[in-house]
């Protein structure tokens, strides 16, 4: 396995091959009972100015494409053994001890072993994954959050989407402050 391997198909794409952003990642949170709620998906990302809209509309489009295909087989293979070998840390402090042992109650969320969590997270294929992203995401039920200049990125988002139709353009909806967001 080479060190390219190791790194996300965004950081891969949109970092390593299209040079546009310093960093880009993603991560899954799930919310309250593991299988009763969506969940927030999250992807962020710091790219140079002049190549937000490009960013944003790659990572979109790379969005869509991992919820019909899913992961290779490679990436299932990645993923699963760096949660298999992350797993004892989650129980690494007493704290982190306690909080597994308090959603267990509250969730009904059973605390696994490490030999238990690595055959669960071994049964999961590509075919699993998709049906639980077709359960559980939407191609088209997201938020942009942007730290940026409005002015800047309303005519970069203008340029970008020249030739989109009207009702199709991603908007600006909401700007705020940096004093608004601190108090």
């Amino acid at each position: 396995m080479c060190s390219s391997d190791l790194v996300s198909r965004l950081f891969r794409t949109i970092r390593g091959e299209l040079g546009w952003t310093y960093a880009i990642g993603s991560s899954y949170s799930s919310l309250g009972g593991l299988s009763g709620q969506r969940g927030l998906f999250s992807i962020a990302s710091t790219p140079s100015v002049e190549f937000t809209s490009k960013t944003i509309f790659k990572t979109l489009e790379m969005w869509k494409s991992y919820l019909e295909e899913g992961l290779t087989g490679d990436e299932l293979d990645m993923a699963k053994d760096s949660l298999v070998n992350s797993y004892p840390f989650e129980f690494e402090t007493a704290d982190k001890r306690v909080a597994h042992k308090l959603d267990s109650f509250l969730y009904n969320i059973p605390v696994l072993t490490p030999e238990e969590f690595a055959g669960k997270i071994g049964s999961i294929s590509n075919r699993k994954l998709r049906r639980a992203l077709k359960e559980k995401q939407e191609a088209e039920s997201w938020l942009i959050a942007l730290v940026a200049d409005k002015e800047v990125v309303a005519k970069d988002l203008e340029e970008y989407q020249k030739n989109i139709p009207e009702e199709k353009r991603l908007k600006i909806s909401k700007v705020y402050s940096p004093e608004e967001l601190v108090n």
